[in-house]
């Protein structure tokens, strides 16, 4: 990895639009010649009720694109000193949903919370080349999301 440094963010999204589905929010694709080191995820909402359930978040393997936004998102370096360009690329709000194969974090998140939920990630997430992550969601209700993802290739 050639310690180039970005960031995914999303800052508002509708985490799921039916109740009780299944819904990928972000999705991210190492660049097909390198891999990538993803060291933090963090996701938060905006709910209003503090007795709605909590939302359960995944971060996930996935090895489809499904159908998904990617008009206009690209990561952002974080170190803008480096002047060769982030090769990973991204997409949110999935409509048909990826192909996904392995759980590699699972969360239960409150929807009412003020500032971000980092999810406690205890080891550096690494893709291989051409590999695919995700952050899923399921809420019992339609909540407003925003997410971020840093990481390194």
């Amino acid at each position: 990895m050639a310690c180039r440094y970005g960031r995914f963010t999303r800052p508002k999204d509708t985490a799921v639009a039916t109740v009780n589905g299944t819904r990928t929010v972000f999705q991210m694709a190492a660049p097909a010649n390198q891999g990538v080191r993803v060291n933090r995820i963090g996701v938060s909402f905006k709910g209003t009720s503090n007795t709605q359930a909590p939302v359960h978040c995944e971060v996930v393997r996935q090895t489809s694109a499904g159908t998904m936004t990617t008009a206009g998102y690209a990561p952002v370096k974080r170190d803008s000193g480096v002047s060769s360009t982030l090769q990973t690329t991204g997409a949110h709000t999935a409509t048909v949903e990826p192909t996904t194969t392995d759980v590699m974090h699972s969360e239960f998140v409150h929807p009412q919370t003020g500032v971000q939920q980092f999810m406690s990630l205890q080891h550096d997430i690494v893709l291989a080349p051409g590999e695919r992550m995700g952050i899923r969601m399921v809420a019992d209700a339609a909540i407003d999301t925003s997410w971020t993802v840093d990481f390194e290739e």
